[in-house]
């Protein structure tokens, strides 16, 4: 029998008030909450604030708002160096924001050394926001390879050049999701034939085909790594995959999390255990890991969201809270077994 949906209790419904969210993230002890906001040039941030006795409970409390003149942001990515980096909307660069003393954000590094081209194909920010994998274009006549910069952020919050790798194919490929630690990419061609893979970017340059046959790497709707780069959930249309890595690093399907309607965004909790998903018809399911390693399932309650399609979400330590994002309306929910 399932667990009830009601040890998940929403603490905040916020409708239309912080306009139409764009992304969100929590820090990675879950003490801060970050959300892109209305014309993408606006993130603010939340910090938690816990009452003196524990059943006062908590609440979140807005302390700052980061803005920018001339920067649309697109992703936002706590590190564990108490760095936050964002990505541009219009090119895709990443900046570095590094939180001081009195625990606010200060800009560190625009665009991290990386130049401006239009020999890109995409641009793959890690789970962590600790590298990025930049992808490049095949625009040589006769090229047959395809440079992979793996571009890492170091603890003053500046991102460098550390690798270059060759894709040895005669067609590009664009990268999708890349794991916290940096070692997973999982990439598509361009070519709509061509089936989605998985890189191994450790030196072994090894690739692995994901999708089951039938299923084109155009109808990929979300990727997403776990923190610890031993779960990916890929969805492709009706289609969600759970895949696990083995000790061999061969990544095999541990679960299929098929829906009636796509699921469109992923969250993991910290620890990996808790796995969120959002349906493009407003559903919320929750996978929770046991001891044992099986998956327990269970939904939760639509109260008076709408059915409207659910955008992205985001888990915090432990599974602690949940921050679902539909349009302009935003629902914090607090795990009350936690």
């Amino acid at each position: 029998m399932p667990p009830d949906s009601s040890k998940f209790r929403t603490m905040y419904s916020l409708v239309g008030a912080l306009g139409w969210v764009h992304d969100v993230a929590f820090s990675p002890n879950g003490e801060m909450l970050a959300v892109i906001l209305g014309t993408r040039s606006t993130i603010g941030i939340w910090k938690l604030v816990r009452m003196p006795t524990e059943h006062m409970g908590c609440f979140f409390q807005r302390r700052q708002t980061l803005q920018s003149i001339s920067q649309y942001f697109d992703q936002i990515v706590f590190t564990t160096n108490r760095q936050l980096v964002t990505k541009d909307y219009s090119n895709a660069l990443p900046s570095t924001w590094q939180l001081d003393h009195q625990d606010r954000f200060q800009p560190v590094q625009r665009h991290g050394n990386i130049p401006k081209s239009g020999s890109y194909t995409s641009f793959t920010l890690s789970q962590s926001g600790l590298v990025l994998i930049i992808m490049g274009r095949l625009s040589t006549k006769g090229q047959k390879s395809q440079d992979i910069d793996v571009w890492k952020c170091n603890s003053d919050g500046h991102f460098k050049n550390e690798q270059r790798l060759k894709n040895l194919k005669d067609h590009e490929y664009h990268g999708i999701a890349c794991s916290s630690d940096g070692r997973w990419l999982v990439e598509s061609s361009n070519r709509m034939w061509h089936n989605t893979w998985i890189r191994d970017l450790s030196g072994s340059r090894t690739r692995q085909c994901l999708l089951p046959a039938g299923i084109p790497s155009k109808s990929v709707t979300v990727a997403e790594f776990s923190p610890d780069s031993q779960r990916l959930v890929l969805g492709c249309g009706n289609e969600t995959f759970l895949y696990e890595n083995d000790d061999r690093g061969t990544w095999t399907i541990e679960k299929n999390l098929r829906s009636r309607s796509p699921i469109l965004s992923v969250a993991f909790s910290s620890n990996s255990r808790i796995t969120a998903t959002g349906r493009e018809d407003g559903r919320i399911d929750i996978w929770e890991r046991d001891k044992d390693g099986s998956l327990t399932q269970w939904t939760l309650p639509r109260e008076d969201r709408p059915r409207s399609p659910v955008d992205h979400l985001a888990l915090s330590l432990n599974g602690l809270f949940l921050v679902s994002v539909q349009g302009s309306m935003v629902n914090i929910w607090e795990n009350t077994q936690r």
